[in-house]
């Protein structure tokens, strides 16, 4: 957390040091004691400055903080640099390379402690019933949405660590066969990984890359379903109705859908009919360091299956194009794996949960609901 002083913060914000005082005397920025001096995290004054140049009608500066832009509130989840997300401080691909359990990642994006977890548990009564709500063959979020939807009337206020694995063991839904038995076989696996392969019909060696994806993807700061997540949490909404909110964003073509979109455009690899999405992220213009960490990975566990889209990376990238994204190294991951489709967007959301139950956490901690303002247009 980068710390201004007094005079800098009083200077962005363009008002008098003791109407900073004032500010910090009401709760809306926070003032951090060094010795016999205060300063103000930095985050905490741009956050401000927006606000007071959209209550002044400044309507760029608001549209900005609202697309990619200047940071609009504070938090101690995950931050962003050029080498990929660090969660609470922690490098996220360091997580990953040192092949730390996913357990412990979204532990540590809760409580701030990397310490020792298990997720294991009993099988939810309801649990039985979910091939009779999801048609087979539903996409990966139809099947996540309907096992949230039904834990939530059974159990709103049920353990965060119970929802990660279950939602898990529901990627068991989106196939065919006996999805039934192999759901169940699924949920009583002793790790998060376990049950993500057991689910998706993997063998065990699997469990190691699984679990260094999950943890690539567990969160990634204010992205639109941590956003939605927030929105739900500042209402004081049950982990239940956070999940559900952060689920329905995730779910749409430009977020987690993207994965299956990459996923239908590669079918042919390594022939290419036309554009492929998967290709170019706002927030790293030199490229994705998690899609470089996941494409190596699946190199290594089958070099062959890999190629194309290694070779098809460097083609986009020759032509002129950008790196690319998380979503098409989930997708070469899932395919050197031999998962079936959908895999690479069931790992997303599955790893992406521990930061969804992160992100309400916080905003509902804060006890402040968010309400952005909207410019009238209309008649």
């Amino acid at each position: 957390m980068k710390l201004v002083t007094a005079e800098e913060a009083a200077k962005r914000l363009g008002v008098r040091r003791q109407t900073l005082y004032t500010y910090a005397s009401r709760g809306w920025l926070r003032a951090i004691r060094r010795g016999r001096r205060s300063l103000y995290p930095e985050d905490d004054v741009e956050a401000l400055r927006l606000r007071a140049a959209a209550a002044g009608g400044h309507e760029a500066a608001a549209a900005e903080a609202m697309d990619w832009g200047s940071p609009i509130l504070s938090s101690a989840i995950t931050s962003i640099d050029p080498d990929g997300p660090n969660y609470r401080g922690v490098p996220a691909l360091e997580l990953a390379e040192r092949d730390t359990p996913f357990e412990r990642v979204a532990t540590l994006l809760w409580t701030g402690e990397l310490a020792p977890a298990s997720f294991a548990g009993p099988i939810h009564p309801l649990a039985s019933s979910w091939p009779d709500l999801v048609p087979a063959g539903s996409t990966v979020g139809a099947a996540l949405l309907a096992v949230v939807a039904t834990l939530g009337l059974a159990e709103p206020a049920g353990d965060r660590r119970s929802w990660v694995r279950h939602l898990a063991g529901a990627l068991a839904l989106a196939g065919h066969g006996d999805r039934r038995g192999r759901l169940l076989e699924a949920l009583r696996q002793p790790t998060v990984a376990a049950v993500v392969r057991t689910a998706l019909g993997a063998t065990p060696d699997a469990d190691r890359w699984i679990d260094r994806a999950l943890v690539a993807c567990a969160d990634h700061e204010l992205n639109a379903s941590a956003f939605a997540a927030r929105v739900a949490g500042g209402t004081g909404a049950s982990d239940a109705a956070c999940l559900a909110a952060a689920l329905a964003t995730w779910s749409g073509p430009l977020h987690g859908g993207m994965t299956d979109r990459v996923e239908r455009g590669c079918a042919r690899l390594p022939e290419r009919d036309g554009p492929i999405p998967g290709f170019g992220h706002r927030l790293y213009p030199l490229g994705d360091p998690r899609a470089v960490f996941l494409l190596d990975d699946a190199a290594t566990i089958d070099p062959s299956t890999a190629r194309p889209f290694l070779e098809l990376a460097e083609q986009v990238v020759r032509e002129g194009g950008e790196p690319p994204t998380l979503d098409l190294a989930l997708v070469a991951l899932a395919r050197a794996l031999g998962l079936p489709p959908g895999s690479g967007a069931g790992l997303f959301a599955v790893g992406r949960s521990a930061g969804w139950l992160a992100q309400a956490d916080e905003q509902r901690a804060s006890e402040r609901m968010l309400r952005p303002r909207a410019v009238y247009r209309g008649p």
